[in-house]
């Protein structure tokens, strides 16, 4: 992953150099010492911790989308928990050699919660990061919520209604 990750983010020169590197220092990890240790290590002395690959790894975490999550529980009366099966939080990374962007999109599903009218819906928050251009310092952001079947149009209407 490390590599795929530098091969699209990173100079051509500058990729090789980190994947060999990722590769020779995980290769001997059952030798030298715990991986996670040899993952920081390999990101402090090598791939750099401002590199726009670890820049782009450190954006695939739930902590990326959760907010939604407040917002929508700080903003509404609607209860939600998690959605436990694989599909509750899905993350994807869209990398471009072209432009040397990366495009993250986390979707995190929730379901309803509790004994009200509104029981048996679920709500998909949705957030975009998008890292372009020769900073990446300053990443655009999209998020999108919504309802999903069933009570669709009231729950959508509902959140909306509550937002405001």
């Amino acid at each position: 992953l490390i590599a795929a990750v530098a091969g699209h983010c990173e100079s051509a020169e500058r990729a090789a150099v980190l994947s060999a590197a990722a590769h020779e220092r995980l290769d001997d990890s059952s030798e030298s010492g715990l991986p996670q240790v040899l993952l920081r290590d390999l990101f402090t002395d090598v791939i750099g911790v401002e590199s726009r690959t670890t820049t782009a790894l450190k954006a695939i975490h739930q902590g990326v989308v959760m907010p939604l999550s407040f917002v929508l529980k700080a903003h509404t009366r609607l209860l939600t928990k998690d959605v436990k099966e694989r599909f509750g939080w899905e993350v994807e990374l869209y990398l471009s050699s072209a432009n040397r962007s990366a495009t993250l999109t986390h979707v995190r599903r929730e379901r309803s919660f509790g004994s009200e009218l509104y029981d048996n819906f679920m709500v998909e928050l949705r957030t975009v990061v998008t890292f372009e251009g020769d900073e990446w310092t300053q990443p655009q952001i999209e998020t999108h919520m919504h309802a999903l079947a069933p009570m669709m149009q009231a729950v959508d209407g509902r959140i909306r209604t509550e937002m405001q």
